[in-house]
């Protein structure tokens, strides 16, 4: 059972998208929210930057709190491997659906549910129990009590220290409005992490992995027989809106996507349903 503490009461709320990027000239969209508008006058810069690492510092210290994420994974591959078998009446073999995981954080305990079917996990200090409905608390690590993988559960207080971590030129606010949230005025802060801060950010695991788009695939390795080489980190763009109240400071709402393109499918094929898949460097 998670410890009282001076949990407050709004959720911060995550949505998080990953996109395998396919194409080069493929479009990306752009975190908004549909109530947000344009601020009508210019704000200085350094304001923004100032309220934004303000923010981010606030909640990296709040130790009590609920949240909602919602994650979904495009991937580039996975959508040409629909293609390749929609018309057998298979569908997408990987899914792709809305994952939606709830949950309450307090001094280092961590407890959430997952999705409706009763799957509930509490985590504090690298350890993890989960149960459902019909099975006790027992012993887990990135499963739930029936084994099944768990999808990505959000750390609040890893999300922010990550975020104050990063170099002060990373958290250029490159795009801002104004808009409400459930009747507080918000500034919505647009920042794009790049390169070495995107990865950083990514690896250290505040946000979900951007699927390979390999769920149901089977990797035949190198074709030709050559031997596979080793791994490199894959091209990778954050971008992301935070919702920051300017009259406390708190951030109540986040949007982030994800969106990586990977190097490694030149010499690789795939093989769905008894189909062989040629690689291809952009997908």
């Amino acid at each position: 059972m998670i410890p009282k503490s001076n949990h407050r009461s709004f959720p911060v709320i995550a949505l998080l998208v990953a996109a395998s990027a396919g194409a080069q000239g493929e479009t990306k969209p752009v975190p908004q929210d549909a109530k947000a508008t344009p601020t009508t006058q210019a704000t200085d810069p350094t304001a923004l930057a100032d309220s934004l690492r303000k923010g981010i510092h606030k909640m990296a210290h709040v130790r009590a709190g609920s949240f909602r994420t919602t994650e979904q994974q495009d991937s580039a591959m996975t959508r040409m491997v629909a293609r390749q078998v929609g018309g057998l009446g298979g569908g997408n073999p990987f899914g792709g659906g809305d994952r939606e995981v709830r949950g309450v954080w307090s001094d280092g305990y961590l407890k959430a549910t997952v999705g409706d079917g009763g799957d509930e996990i509490l985590a504090f200090r690298g350890r993890m129990v989960a149960r459902n409905d019909n099975v006790g608390w027992k012993l887990r690590r990135d499963r739930t009590v029936t084994g099944r993988p768990l999808p990505f559960v959000l750390d609040p207080e890893r999300f922010f220290e990550c975020l104050a971590a990063l170099p002060a030129a990373a958290l250029r606010v490159r795009d801002h409005s104004t808009s409400t949230y459930k009747g507080k005025e918000v500034q919505i802060l647009s920042v794009t992490l790049e390169d070495e801060d995107a990865q950083e950010f990514a690896l250290s695991g505040a946000l979900p992995p951007v699927s390979a788009g390999f769920g149901g695939g089977v990797i035949l390795g190198a074709v030709g027989g050559g031997a596979v080489g080793a791994q490199q980190l894959p091209d990778l763009v954050v971008d992301m809106a935070l919702y920051v109240e300017p009259a406390t400071g708190y951030i109540h709402k986040v949007k982030t996507c994800a969106y990586q393109k990977s190097n490694g499918m030149g010499n690789v094929q795939v093989q769905i349903a008894g189909a062989g898949l040629g690689g291809d460097n952009d997908n």
